[in-house]
C-alpha cells in the first residue's frame, strides 16, 4: 500500500503536526491576540495572575514536533526533486516564522505586559498595533507553508 510507504507516512505526519502549529495561531489572531492588544494596559490583564493565558507549554511541544517531522520529511523524501523543493521552501518558511517569533514577536509581547505601567496607553497601543500588523505577514508566511506542504502531498513517491 503506497499511503503506508515511509516517505509518504512522514509527509502525511508533517502536515498534521504543521496543521497543530498553524491553526492555533492563527485562531490567537482572530481572537486572543486582537483582545490583548484593543486596549492596553488594561487588555493585558488576560495574561496576568494565577490564571493567566499562557501558551508556552503547548508551543513548546508543537514546535519541535513540527520541526522534527520537516526534517525526517526532507531526508525520507531527499530523492524526490519535486517534493524536496516544496519541503525545502516550506522547511525555510517554516523556520524564518520560527525565528521571527522567538526574536521579535514573544519578547515584544512580553515585554510589553511587563512595562505596562512604565509606558504610556499610547506607546503600548502603537506598539501592540505594530506587533499585530506584523503578525499578518507571519500568517501569511506560515499558511504559504501550508500550502506547499498539501501540494507536496500531491506529488507522487518516486520508487
Amino acid at each position: 500500500m503506497e499511503a503506508l510507504h515511509p516517505s509518504n507516512l512522514c509527509l502525511i505526519a508533517l502536515v498534521f503536526f504543521y496543521t497543530l502549529n498553524l491553526a492555533p495561531m492563527i485562531f490567537e489572531s482572530f481572537t486572543s491576540d486582537r483582545i490583548w492588544a484593543s486596549n492596553p494596559p488594561d487588555s493585558f490583564s488576560m495574561f496576568l495572575g494565577q490564571y493567566g493565558n499562557k501558551t508556552t507549554h503547548y508551543w513548546r511541544v508543537v514546535s519541535p514536533l513540527a520541526a522534527s517531522t520537516f526534517i525526517l520529511s526532507i531526508i525520507l523524501n531527499w530523492h524526490n526533486r519535486g517534493r524536496l523543493l516544496l519541503l525545502g521552501v516550506a522547511f525555510a518558511s517554516y523556520i524564518a516564522v520560527q525565528i521571527a517569533t522567538m526574536v521579535y514577536f514573544v519578547p515584544e509581547q512580553e515585554a510589553l505586559v511587563a512595562k505596562a505601567r512604565e509606558l504610556s496607553a499610547p506607546v503600548l497601543k502603537g506598539r501592540a498595533n505594530r506587533w499585530i500588523f506584523r503578525n499578518y505577514f507571519r500568517i501569511i508566511s506560515g499558511t504559504l507553508s501550508f500550502v506547499l506542504l498539501l501540494l507536496a502531498v500531491l506529488v507522487p513517491r518516486v520508487p
